[in-house]
């Protein structure tokens, strides 16, 4: 009899959730027949995952009830748990269940990104300890905080997504802390040339909050008017955004919504260079996919990622005049934006999905199998 895995994520085609596309891309080249993986679908699943026979999908209506549907599920018999999510109680709470009444699963968790308090900075200040520099740790409010804490110190093993974030989360969590690197769909962008544009083309993708400091793109693009500036994403600050840019007259400035994989890899084929203006990442998975659409990219440095080397496929900086200037430099010099370029290509060769998903399927199945 196969041994069931819940897969506590969405399948859905249409969700654009980092975490549920890494899921997703995990699931489409899932091979082993032994462990069979259940994953939720609340309406059109990913193709990938539909045609793999050895995925199952749960259907979910996607009405008020369904995180009690959720929480009924998880106290179905199981032989682990991956990816367990915060945006919700339903998770926590039926785990917090299944060990209460002495049915205890493996669990397998991730770190993505370092975690800290909305009400204080005690979290930055250790980290800061280890690292050696300045950190930026996402703020949570208490209760997901404290739900984070619970499914860390439950899980059995926690993947961490970057060397760095490895180092500190052992700090925190000890030795039932590993590290996997998150993959790319290179075949998004095999077959897209690279840019040859007249006037230079940057690029910034991502939630339009606070955190992800998109004001800089506007900064940016009022200092470099001979350069084009586009964004995807959507948030709340994206309203604020238009209307400043609309006031400042940036003709040379667009703040778009979020598109899927396949259009996203399309407008960076249309690109030179991306700026992540953001201090708190973990390893930000459209620099993966600005390497593998060779792109010059230029990075802070205080999450340490893996996918920015300094001077080889982009530049890492520590603040906003040393930001500027790169970039300067970048669109001054359309040769160096080129070699970065295609020293990212080689680099996103070794993060392709299809190299990584059956590194992350072993470490699953492991974590499952030692219990």
């Amino acid at each position: 009899m196969s041994k069931r895995i819940l897969v506590a994520r969405a399948a859905d085609a249409a969700n654009l959730n980092a975490q549920a596309k890494n899921a997703q891309n995990i699931l489409r080249r899932w091979r082993s027949t032994e462990y069979r993986p259940s994953v939720l679908a609340f309406g059109e699943p990913d193709a990938g995952i539909a045609a793999n026979p050895n995925v199952d999908l749960i259907r979910l209506r996607p009405d008020r009830w369904w995180r009690a549907v959720l929480f009924a599920l998880y106290l179905r018999r199981w032989d682990g748990v991956f990816y367990p999510g915060l945006h919700h109680r339903a998770d926590w709470l039926a785990l917090k269940a299944r060990r209460a009444l002495g049915r205890s699963v493996p669990i397998v968790t991730t770190i993505e990104g370092l975690i800290g308090s909305v009400a204080h900075d005690r979290a930055e200040a250790f980290f800061e300890a280890q690292a050696g520099h300045k950190v930026y740790a996402g703020k949570l409010p208490a209760a997901e905080l404290k739900r984070y804490n619970d499914l860390s110190a439950m899980s059995d093993r926690i993947i961490a997504i970057s060397p760095f974030l490895a180092r500190m989360a052992r700090t925190q969590f000890g030795d039932k802390v590993d590290m996997l690197p998150l993959g790319v769909d290179l075949r998004l962008f095999e077959t897209r040339a690279p840019a040859t544009n007249a006037r230079p083309r940057v690029i910034g993708a991502g939630t339009v909050y606070a955190r992800k400091r998109p004001e800089m793109f506007v900064r940016l693009a009022a200092q470099f008017r001979d350069a084009d500036f586009a964004w995807f994403g959507d948030g709340d600050l994206r309203a604020g955004i238009l209307a400043e840019i609309a006031r400042e007259g940036l003709d040379n400035l667009q703040f778009l919504p979020p598109v899927p994989p396949e259009r996203l890899a399309e407008e960076m084929a249309k690109s030179d260079i991306l700026v992540l203006p953001s201090f708190a990442e973990g390893v930000p998975k459209v620099t993966q996919e600005a390497a593998a659409a060779g792109l010059a990219q230029i990075v802070y440095g205080f999450y340490e990622a893996p996918t920015v080397a300094d001077g080889v496929n982009g530049f890492v900086v520590w603040n906003d005049e040393e930001l500027r200037d790169r970039l300067s430099q970048l669109l001054a010099d359309r040769d160096l934006t080129r070699r970065f370029g295609d020293a990212g290509r080689r680099m996103a060769q070794a993060w392709s999905w299809d190299v990584v998903a059956p590194q992350w399927e072993a470490a699953i199945i492991a974590a499952c199998a030692a219990r």
